[in-house]
């Protein structure tokens, strides 16, 4: 089993009301799977699955078939963010 680190910024944030949240997988799991089962155990967190909420995993901006690795760090974070 892996343990995954996700982070989220702006307004995801402040929507789903924490910065972070912990994901356990069986093996190894991809960005869009991540998502899904966010919004799965919460309904807030649906807004994952809105288009313009984009990924990175290690600081590296990636698509949803992205592959994640235990220990690598996810984070959720808006296009159009910024002050």
């Amino acid at each position: 089993m892996i343990r995954l680190s996700v982070s989220f910024y702006g307004e995801i944030a402040d929507r789903l009301g924490r910065e972070r949240a912990m994901v356990f997988a069986v093996d190894d799991v991809t960005v869009g799977e991540i998502r899904a089962e966010l919004a799965r155990q919460d309904e807030a967190a649906t807004i994952l699955l809105n288009p313009q909420i984009r990924a990175a995993v290690d600081a590296v901006v990636v698509d949803d078939d992205a592959g994640v690795r235990s220990g690598q760090d996810v984070v959720f974070f808006s296009i159009v963010s910024g002050g």
